[in-house]
């Protein structure tokens, strides 16, 4: 009998959450994952997987394809949201038994 694992996977944007909710459809049902999607909603993993951690809202929207994107969002307050980010990492090492980041 397998042994019920516990993984967090951390994505970073649209992209990075739809590849990991394809990961985690496809894993045995023994391994019980959550998602901490850093930036915006999370809606890759609706019905998926329960959404942990703090989130922020950029003005960009995570894309840097626009001039002065990074600007933006530091003038939006992304600087203000790592000290959350950190102490749920903190955290989160004694909760799971692997994390997994896609980004």
């Amino acid at each position: 009998m397998a042994v019920t694992r516990r993984l967090l996977f951390i994505s970073n944007g649209i992209g990075e959450d739809t590849i990991a909710a394809a990961i985690i459809r496809r894993l045995p049902s023994h391994i019980t994952a959550d998602a901490y999607p850093t930036l915006g909603q999370g809606q890759a993993f609706k019905d998926i997987a329960t959404l942990v951690g703090p989130r922020a809202e950029l003005p960009s929207k995570g894309s840097r394809a626009h001039r002065g994107a990074l600007l933006r969002d530091i003038r939006g307050g992304v600087v203000g949201t790592i000290p959350a980010a950190i102490a749920f990492l903190r955290k989160a090492r004694e909760t799971y038994d692997r994390i997994v980041v896609v980004g």
